[in-house]
């Protein structure tokens, strides 16, 4: 259990780093900067695997109950907006439905830490 609580620990100290990388993606695209938002998606991809993660295997001390392919699913929609070059709403993805999910996912592990 207290594995469990020292990852979260962990994630609620890489959030932060995680926003600051959705919220770069999102400023480039909107800017046309499409190969810098790319990189981005690119270098964070692995931290969004992680917490995908870290979700699953910590359901049972979350204070509420979070539903990981939720963040799944979005990341299939964004790699189908790059398939077909729609980089507007690769960057809305990013901004209207990735970074309210991963502010939820914040709210969630920071007051399970908590209890």
């Amino acid at each position: 259990m207290s594995e469990k609580i020292e990852a979260l620990k962990t994630a609620a100290e890489y959030i932060p780093k995680l926003k600051k990388g959705i919220k770069d993606i999102y400023e480039y695209y909107e800017k046309g900067e499409y190969e810098k938002g790319a990189e981005i998606i690119t270098e964070a991809s692995e931290g969004f695997g992680w917490i995908i993660n870290l979700i699953a295997v910590t359901k049972d001390v979350l204070s509420e109950s979070l539903d990981e392919t939720e963040l799944t699913q979005k990341f299939s929609e964004v790699i189908e907006a790059m398939e077909n070059e729609d980089y507007i709403l690769v960057g809305d993805l990013f901004q209207y439905e990735v970074y309210p999910i991963i502010e939820n996912y914040e709210r969630v592990i920071s007051k399970s830490i908590l209890n």
